[in-house]
């Protein structure tokens, strides 16, 4: 007994069997091998530290002393994006490295996408370079599925030649936007011109070359490396006029007013006009030619916690479409309602005590904007929304899915969730531990596995506007894939060499890659096996 007591003490003081990944960096375009690439090992294990490394004068790397796992490696260097390795364009996640025990994994080829540059300068309509302007890129995004136009988040400002560079540009399509810094509404100034001159203009943001809007923008396509030096802005100016809208809210009910552009590319440029409002009725007396959104807002008749005010649950708007066209506009009306109490309760079949501590709740408005309702321990939650159409989600993070979710006579995984009226609205919601698995391997026309393949798991045609069914990975160094907590259904599983991200929740791209599909049932608490075939380039 003391000798298989002294066994097992010394068998604790055992260090787990290290691991290591080694190869070289190079130039994607180029092939010329890197040197001072810092490469970084990004553990699955969120628990673990990132391993870092450098290359050496040959574009050599080596790290050693890693703990069997999971992890994804990334290289950084000036002049380059930041490129994962096997990842087929920039932004993409590429491929999984698996370590066992012990292993060495050796002669990996991490290439690194040289980053592009768009440069221009921003004049006036007489030509005439101007300063501290500032200049936003614009691309297609999907948030919660919806297609968007809005700001990459990537800025520069011009020097005092009006000229400007924007570096560590991804390859792809945008539009190039630049407009002057916003005034301080606070100090706005009053025009005391004689009466005999033109009214004043004010120069508004344009698109590149010279348009107000995006009807007369031109996109700019960038491909890796390149130098994009001609994307130059000419700024319009605008007369401006006075819009006046009245609001109607409930007693007691404190809002705001908005008037945002229409679209809103979040870019941070406006015009943001400024406003004042007395007994219920808005005036916005700075207002160039364009269109607009006009919001009314509010939290309720009671504060809101900073817990509602982040997660969006409690506000109430109303919206209407407003656009000024070389006039004064008069006659807008908002009428702004209480909203609709939602009153919901969370149940996990079979359970009488479950623990709902990871169930979140989330409404998602038809402009792809969250509404989170946070569940209590008794599974109640409760959030205020505006009329209008929502897809509900119920996050788990585990095998729960949802098997129900009813509000009276609604089956809103079928059908959605409406509100059309204020008052209470009562939405129950079941989970069952009913959640499945698929996975395969990716394979090329010789059966070779396809490393770092994009995979998507798409629902029915009649539930593809549920955008949480919607499951999307990469196969790893072996050609696998995986996904799980899946709800019981009918999918169909979608394969691509290199596609943009998100373009599969595009109606038309789908409908031609339809037929690439490969139809699957997957049953409760199943684990299915379905290999796919890469399908030929340029499908």
């Amino acid at each position: 007994m003391l000798l298989l007591l002294l066994f097992l003490l010394g068998a604790q003081d055992i260090p787990a069997v290290e691991s290591s990944i080694s190869g070289t960096v190079t130039d994607t375009m180029s092939g010329a091998r890197l040197a001072k690439v810092q490469v970084l090992a990004e553990p699955s294990d969120r628990r673990l530290p990132q391993a870092s490394t450098t290359t050496d004068e040959k574009g050599a790397f080596a790290l050693v002393r890693l703990p069997p796992g999971e992890y994804r490696l990334m290289g950084i260097r000036n002049g380059y994006l930041e490129t994962y390795y096997g990842a087929r364009r920039a932004g993409s996640q590429g491929i999984l490295i698996t370590l066992g025990a012990g292993q060495d994994q050796k002669d990996l080829k991490l290439k690194l996408l040289p980053s592009a540059v768009i440069a221009g300068t921003v004049r006036d309509p007489e030509g005439e370079p101007l300063a501290e302007a500032r200049i936003a890129l614009i691309a297609v995004s999907y948030r919660n599925g919806i297609r968007e136009l809005r700001a990459t988040g990537q800025y520069a400002d011009t020097d005092d030649l009006g000229q400007y560079r924007i570096p560590n540009v991804r390859p792809g399509n945008y539009y190039v936007r630049a407009g002057l810094e916003p005034p301080d509404h606070w100090r706005l100034p009053v025009d005391h011109s004689p009466k005999d001159r033109p009214a004043p203009e004010v120069l508004i943001p344009a698109f590149h070359p010279s348009a107000p809007d995006l009807a007369g923008a031109r996109k700019i396509e960038v491909a890796a490396g390149e130098r994009f030096t001609g994307a130059d802005v000419t700024l319009v100016r605008s007369r401006l006029f006075r819009v006046r809208m009245k609001i109607k809210a409930p007693e007691g009910v404190e809002f705001g007013v908005s008037l945002w552009p229409r679209p809103d590319f979040k870019d941070g440029l406006g015009p943001h006009p400024p406003s004042n409002c007395k007994a219920g009725v808005c005036e916005f007396t700075a207002v160039p030619s364009g269109s607009y959104t006009a919001t009314a807002s509010s939290g309720g008749s009671r504060k809101m916690t900073l817990d509602e005010l982040f997660s969006n649950s409690t506000q109430v708007s109303v919206s209407v479409p407003v656009d000024v066209a070389g006039a004064d506009v008069d006659g807008v009306f908002l009428a702004l309602s209480a909203g609709a109490e939602i009153t919901g309760h969370v149940a996990i079949s079979g359970e009488e005590h479950p623990d709902l501590s990871s169930v979140q709740v989330t409404f998602v408005d038809a402009e792809a904007a969250d509404h989170d309702a946070r569940v209590s321990d008794d599974g109640s939650f409760s959030a205020r929304l505006s009329p209008g159409y929502y897809e509900v989600q119920v996050h788990t993070g585990s095998d729960l899915v949802p098997k129900s979710i009813r509000s009276e006579d609604t089956d809103v995984l079928q059908e959605g969730f409406t509100v059309s009226r204020p008052g209470k609205v009562p939405i129950a919601a079941v989970l069952s531990r009913d959640g499945a698995a698929v996975d395969g391997i990716v394979q090329d026309k010789d059966d070779q596995p396809v490393p770092g393949a994009t995979v998507v798991l798409i629902p029915d045609a009649k539930l593809r506007f549920r955008h949480d069914l919607y499951q999307q990975t990469n196969t790893d160094q072996s050609g696998r894939y995986h996904f799980q907590s899946i709800s019981p259904g009918d999918y169909k599983l979608f394969v691509w060499d290199d596609v943009e991200d998100g373009i599969w929740f595009d109606p038309d791209f789908l409908k031609s890659a339809e037929a690439l599909g490969q139809a699957v049932t997957i049953g409760a608490r199943s684990h299915q096996a379905a290999n796919l075939p890469l399908p030929p380039a340029g499908k």
